[in-house]
């Protein structure tokens, strides 16, 4: 499995890699996932799948991040993954922790990571 952010998605063509090589890599990417995601995002695709070698996007640990691109990159990875998941809770609460440490103006804890509709 290759995960990672906007490239991974972009860039690799799985079709292509089973034709000419015989191999079956599927991409999980969000544009931009944030790097402090990628544990969860680890723990999610092993919830579905059993790939025996991942493959990381290592841009993310190169970019820096303000508390409005944290957010933005934040949400999309939790808009992807299933509602009632144990691992989006966690992505929640991890986007919130990195939110805060950014912009400590922002709140610490914010329902509309976990609802993002009322």
């Amino acid at each position: 499995m290759y995960f990672g952010t906007s490239g991974v998605a972009r860039y690799w063509i799985s079709a292509k890699a089973y034709d000419e090589y015989g191999m079956t890599v599927y991409p999980l990417a969000t544009d931009a996932m944030p790097v402090w995601l990628y544990s969860i995002m680890v723990d999610e695709a092993f919830a579905y799948q059993n790939p025996q070698l991942l493959i990381i996007d290592t841009r993310p640990f190169i970019q820096g991040h303000t508390a409005e691109i944290a957010d933005v990159t934040g949400r999309r990875v939790l808009d992807s993954m299933e509602f009632f998941s144990i691992n989006r809770l966690k992505a929640a609460m991890k986007t919130m922790e990195i939110v805060h440490r950014l912009d400590n103006s922002k709140p610490a804890f914010d329902l509309s990571y976990i609802f993002s509709f009322v």
